[in-house]
């Protein structure tokens, strides 16, 4: 049971599977590979064998971490720039980057209203400069968009194993429960 807890803790994910054929018999031993592999993402158990090796109090947070890494939420990058490239600044909405989205449309929206402006006045070269810092405002942010959706899926793996990492230390399962006087 140590060797799993020190493997786990160092985060040695196949010397952990290597010691899952030994220590197979052990229900601690089980946690631990359990744990580990939640952590790595590799989900090859059902949520019953998961969520039943653990102690009665922590079923019910453990079935909601493993549920958490079966379904992350992630936004997709191919629909955020797809939207910003209907509606400037909707696929940063799409990501929760609110104030980077209304930059986006108030942005591109003056700057392709002045160059219509312009060209309306007949002054073609601040037409075509509008246009042209519109056009790359635009491009930008429909890549930005892409670019915010990996990173709100980062955001959102960082945000697990933070939670994942504080409770399993929070339920002392690397600490051994001595009691000194019954």
């Amino acid at each position: 049971n140590e060797i799993m807890k020190n493997l786990f803790l160092t985060s040695d994910w196949k010397l952990l599977e290597h010691h899952k054929t030994i220590t197979s018999d052990s229900s601690t031993a089980k946690m631990f590979l359990y744990l580990g592999s939640l952590s790595q993402g590799n989900l090859s158990f059902t949520e019953n064998e998961f969520v039943n090796s653990f102690p009665d109090k922590n079923k019910t947070d453990m079935k909601t971490f493993f549920d958490r890494k079966k379904e992350p939420g992630y936004k997709s990058p191919l629909l955020a720039s797809c939207l910003s490239a209907i509606i400037p600044g909707a696929g940063k909405f799409y990501t929760n980057r609110w104030g980077d989205g209304i930059t986006a449309l108030v942005t591109t929206g003056l700057l392709t209203f002045l160059s219509i402006n312009n060209f309306k006045a007949d002054h073609q070269f601040r037409g075509w400069l509008f246009a042209g810092l519109g056009f790359f405002f635009y491009a930008g942010n429909v890549y930005g968009s892409a670019a915010s959706a990996y990173i709100y899926n980062e955001d959102v793996d960082r945000e697990f194993e933070n939670d994942y990492r504080n409770y399993i230390e929070k339920e002392n399962y690397f600490i051994p429960k001595t009691e000194f006087c019954k």
